[in-house]
């Protein structure tokens, strides 16, 4: 068996019998022109494999785009959840072999047979399991799956040698109905406790690879809170068979199973090929969504800039290196500290892992960070030098923080409770500390500029004072 991702959702399926294609949107950008694929690529129509068998998981726009389907051939067998919506429009398409499915019933095809999995959702929606001479694989897709849901498929189906599980705990309408855009830990945590219960023999998450377009791309960084990177390294935490077999899985690259071990094949299809991932453009910023940190920056003069430089590349770290004490429990939350500096035209990225025997400070992104702060440059130098507060620079749009920190083990995913998990940057420069430093700061210049005899400009005597109230 192999399965070749196409973007997202959309798959082709090579079983030992018939070839599927699953999914396909295959035209960008699509949603009603709102979103494309992500990370970008290119489809060759010229080169579409011949295919037997077309299957629809739900009506989402993302799965089911009627000008994809317009161009694909007619003469193929359809498989769809019971859907009156979707089945009329493959007939108006032109289609005319159509089969409602009923999910949890064998399907026997030549040499491979489909299992059609239930959703806990109140619209026809369903996953796909496979099963041939290779192996068995389930593609969840967007699927809302129970520990029931989990245990009745492994009940009729077996050992999963490969999952394309579900991952990513979205927030798509979470801003826009006033609810939390913080990490949804607990949606997570059941997401990852379905894969601990499966324990398949191979993984590579499932759908989500898609991007908001134009006037919609700030909300790429509020809807995917989780990055691939950290879901991957969750797993391989969870169940350490899995090092080596959990794989990233992007447009052209294909996954291939026989005697039901798996194999990973990068930019393997000749029909679609992908452009590189810049982690950048999904990562999770509520905070500056909207506006962004640099918009906030102001540039800054030369001796800024070193002394910026200076602090990240030697004060910083050296106080993390200084102080182990403040970060045993970052150590045993496995807490990854990114820090993110905005200049006025960009921002540069550093990391720390505590989990690493050996914390080591690097200039870098890592998508796989669960402890995020960022300020502004110029906010930075302005508590550098006694001139601001935090409170400052939160008023000013010039800092954040977040976090997505929860402990991983066998069955899922533990929460903390009562978290104490501090920021390097606020360790080293406490609310307290930084306060006093700005009042003292700003006795100094008002003295200065206003000695204890001095006039205030404008002010009244007090002798006029009285005259004035009589």
């Amino acid at each position: 068996m192999k399965i070749t991702m196409l973007g997202h959702a959309s798959l082709f399926i090579e079983t030992a019998g018939p070839r599927i294609l699953m999914d396909p949107v295959l035209i960008d950008p699509h949603q009603e022109g709102k979103l494309a694929i992500f990370p970008d690529r290119e489809v060759h129509w010229e080169n579409l494999p011949e295919f037997d068998l077309l299957v629809l998981s739900h009506h989402h726009l993302d799965h089911f785009d009627v000008n994809t389907l317009a161009r694909l051939p007619r003469n193929v067998d359809v498989m769809i959840p019971d859907s009156d919506l979707l089945e009329n429009a493959f007939r108006q398409l032109g289609y005319e072999s159509i089969r409602r499915i009923v999910p949890n019933q064998w399907i026997e095809l030549d040499d491979a047979r489909l299992l059609f999995t239930p959703s806990a959702v109140s619209f026809p929606e369903v996953g796909l399991l496979i099963q041939d001479r290779d192996g068995t694989f389930w593609n969840q897709v967007d699927s809302v799956v129970t520990l029931k849901h989990v245990d009745l498929v492994m009940a009729i189906a077996g050992k999963i040698d490969l999952l394309l599980s579900t991952w990513q705990p979205m927030l798509e309408m979470a801003f826009m109905d006033n609810q939390s855009i913080q990490f949804p830990t607990d949606l997570y945590a059941q997401l990852l406790t379905n894969v601990g219960r499966i324990r398949p023999g191979a993984l590579a998450p499932g759908a989500n690879g898609f991007q908001y377009l134009g006037d919609s791309a700030w909300l790429n960084h509020i809807v995917f809170p989780q990055s691939r990177e950290r879901f991957l390294r969750d797993v391989v935490t969870m169940i350490p068979e899995l090092e080596n077999k959990a794989f990233a899985f992007d447009p052209g690259d294909a996954l291939e199973m026989k005697n039901a071990s798996v194999r990973h094949i990068a930019g393997d299809s000749h029909f679609v090929t992908s452009a590189p991932r810049d982690p950048l453009t999904l990562a999770f910023r509520p905070s500056t969504a909207q506006r962004p940190l640099t918009a906030s920056a102001r540039p800054l003069t030369v001796a800024e800039e070193n002394l910026i430089s200076n602090f990240c590349e030697q004060t910083l770290p050296r106080y993390i290196d200084e102080h182990p004490i403040l970060y045993t429990s970052h150590r045993k939350w496995g807490v990854i500290y990114q820090l993110e500096i905005a200049y006025s035209d960009n921002s540069e990225y550093w990391s720390v892992d505590f989990s690493d025997k050996t914390p080591t400070w690097r200039q870098e992104h890592n998508p796989a960070a669960n402890l995020f702060c960022g300020v502004t440059a110029s906010g930075l130098v302005s508590i550098l030098d006694g001139r601001h507060t935090w409170d400052g620079l939160y008023l000013s749009g010039e800092f954040y923080q977040h976090h997505r920190i929860y402990g991983v083990w066998r069955d899922g995913v533990v929460l903390p409770i009562n978290l104490d998990v501090g920021n390097p940057l606020i360790d080293m420069f406490s609310a307290d500390d930084v306060f006093e430093r700005m009042i003292a700061n700003a006795l100094e210049d008002a003295c200065s500029n206003h000695g204890p005899d001095s006039p205030i400009p404008g002010a009244m005597s007090v002798e006029n004072q009285r005259i004035a109230t009589v």
